[in-house]
């Protein structure tokens, strides 16, 4: 079973700059980057949607997470890709949640989102650090 790290938050509460930041972490740790959809229309984007690797283990990463649809449709392109584990961002309650929760074979952590962005990114850090590395180890 896959694992999803929802980052919950209000609309413009600073999901997507967090998971930007998450996002850094990981490079600079040697993460392997595998798939990169840093743009929109050939312009740079401050959503995207990414895949790295550390293990063998595929982890997707999106920042869409203000409508059902565009969860949906991004979370997608990660199952397709065989993602283990997917961080995304979500609002608080509603439609946002009910999607992730109906993901069949993921189960899902909901990470509330503080006013403090980079420490919000180093707690989704350690949490992928500890399901990588419970994962190598099964």
């Amino acid at each position: 079973m896959g694992t999803i790290l929802a980052l919950q938050g209000d609309k413009d509460s600073g999901k997507s700059t967090t998971i930007g930041r998450l996002y850094g972490m990981l490079v600079k740790s040697n993460y392997s980057v595998i798939m990169n959809r840093r743009t929109y229309k050939g312009k740079p984007s401050h959503d995207f949607v990414v895949i790295l690797e550390r293990n063998g283990i595929k982890i997707g990463i999106t920042t869409y997470g203000d409508t059902p649809y565009l969860i949906l449709k991004k979370l997608n392109i990660l199952i397709d890709a065989d993602c283990l584990i997917i961080v995304c961002a979500c609002h608080e309650a509603g439609e946002t949640v009910q999607v992730l929760i109906n993901i069949d074979g993921y189960s899902v952590q909901f990470i509330p989102k503080t006013k403090d962005n980079e420490a919000d990114a180093q707690e989704m850090f350690n949490k992928l650090e500890q399901l990588t590395k419970k994962d190598t180890k099964s």
